[in-house]
Parts: structure tokens; sequence; C-alpha cells
């Protein structure tokens, strides 16, 4: 780890800077910017952007201690930045002393530059750094959805029926702890994902898991119904017919064949109901069709 940076003896310090838990003596605050940053709706704030400038004085060369060592600190990514008694309050960020985390995988360090002083005797390392946090009162900066946006579109058919599209995205703050990922975002599609409509058959688009770990794309579809199945049911195709072989049409036969589809991890007394609500619902289908037997089919066919 890099020393503390000693500040020159003929200027005071003022406040507290530090990164990674080093602290830097000397150093001259060059420009803040504070940029609201909204979600991609543009309906409001999901964090604050702070982008800190600094001029950091040394004695030694470019090629020297400290300036080697303050170089490999400043390239380090996620690390605690400590910023009080200098005009913006008690600023902290992922320190253990109390603040907010950041949120998009920093503090971090955007561009490190220098130039020598008095014939290489001392020399001024230049460096800004770019931290991202919730500033509203309830926010939290991990462990929860910062950003959560959807686009419906709706589909009728000629004959009436309905197909709702939704295609959305999440956004959750993430950071890196030790070698692993803190959050992991898959475990919040299903909290944003709502039932499907009574009436409706779902389909599902591809889901995406963006590089970073901190974005999911999801999307499906709900397309209205003619025949509802149980809930329990994905999918089924049923078909009836009615025939006769024999001279006179003296003897007629019904035939009844279906087919289901069963959502995932179902049991043998829940595809034992299905079954037998849809035998049932057929015959009271036959019946509300014949309801006078062979003479309606007779008359039906003839």
């Amino acid at each position: 780890m890099a020393d503390a940076v000693e500040p020159r003896g003929d200027l005071p310090t003022l406040g507290t800077l530090s990164y990674d838990g080093v602290p830097f003596g000397h150093t001259q605050t060059t420009g803040i910017r504070i940029s609201p940053t909204q979600n991609e709706a543009g309906t409001g704030v999901k964090f604050t952007r702070y982008v800190f400038s600094f001029e950091t004085h040394l004695a030694g060369g470019p090629t020297g201690e400290p300036v080697t060592s303050l170089r490999q600190l400043l390239s380090r990514q996620g690390k605690a930045f400590v910023y009080t008694g200098r005009g913006l309050g008690e600023f902290k960020v992922n320190s253990t002393g109390g603040g907010p985390r950041d949120v998009e995988y920093g503090p971090k360090v955007r561009e490190v530059g220098f130039r020598q002083l008095g014939g290489g005797n001392g020399c001024v390392l230049s460096w800004s750094l770019e931290t991202s946090i919730p500033e509203c009162s309830d926010a939290k900066s991990e462990f929860a959805i910062m950003e959560l946006e959807t686009q419906i579109s709706y589909d009728v058919d000629y004959a009436g029926f309905a197909t709702r599209s939704v295609q959305g995205h999440i956004v959750i703050p993430n950071r890196v702890v030790g070698k692993h990922i803190n959050d992991n975002i898959d475990d919040y599609r299903e909290l944003v994902i709502p039932p499907p409509l009574p009436g409706f058959a779902r389909t599902f688009a591809p889901t995406v898991i963006h590089s970073a770990r901190n974005r999911l794309d999801f999307g499906y579809s709900d397309v209205e119904l003619l025949e509802v199945p149980p809930e329990f049911v994905t999918d089924f195709d049923f078909d009836e017919s009615v025939s006769s072989t024999t001279a006179g049409l003296a003897f007629w036969s019904a035939n009844i064949t279906a087919q289901y589809e069963f959502a995932r991890n179902m049991n043998a007394v829940p595809r034992a109901v299905a079954g037998s609500q849809r035998l049932t619902r057929a015959d009271e289908e036959i019946k509300s069709i014949y309801p006078s037997g062979v003479g309606a089919v007779l008359e039906a066919l003839l």
C-alpha cells in the first residue's frame, strides 16, 4: 500500500482526503462536477454522479517514490473514498465509517497525469475520480432495484382476441467484494414479472443479463384464449368426431382425443385432476351439441 502523502511544509492541510485508506496530504481540489443521472425514460433520478479533479504536490520525480506507488493505488477501482471538511460535509463512499455505496462498481479513477517541478525535484500529480451514489432520503445503495422500466404493446386480431406484449429491464446497484460480485440480478427477475392475466396464455422472450451483471432485459406476451385450461395446464389440444360404418347408419361411435402439456414440476394429483376436468368438459360439450342422442346426430349429418 502507498504511504501517506505528506504536505509541503509551507502549506496547511485542509480537511481529509483519502482513497483506499491512504490519506493525501496537500491536494488541491481543482473542480467538482455533480450530475443527477435520470433513468432511461427520463421520469426520475436514479443516482447522482460526482466527478472530482485534484492536484497533489509531491517531492521527487514522476518515476520515483511516492509517485509510482500512488499511480498504482489510483488504478484500483471500487475502493473507499473519503472527502470531509473540504466543502461537501461528510462525503464518504464505500467507507466502513458510514456513507453510501457506489452503485456502479466505483469509485473509479478516470485520469492520472503529472508535470515536473523544480528540475525534477518535485511534481504535481493530477487525477480525477468519479463516483455514483443515490441521494434521496430513503435510498438503498445495495440489494435493491434501482431502475425498472417497461414498454407495453397491444395487438387485437380479427376475432377481437388481444395479445399484450411487454418488454422491460431492471437495473440494480452492484459492486465487487473481494473477488465476487456482491449481488445476483437474476434473483430479481421473478419479482418484477406479474402473474399471467386470467384467460390468457403466456410465452417468454429471451432473458438477457448484461456483462456487468447489473442489468437484466426481459419480455413476455400474454395471448387471449378462446378456451381456458386449468391453471396447471400450459397447453392442450382437443378433438372429437362422430362416425358410423354400419348399413343404414344404425350404429354410431364417438371418438374423443386430447393432449395436455402440464406446468413444470407437476405431481400426480394435479395431473389426474386436469385429465378429469377436461374429460368431464368434453362430455358436457358433446351433450350440449347433441342433446337428443343419435337422432340429433343423424339430423346433423344428413
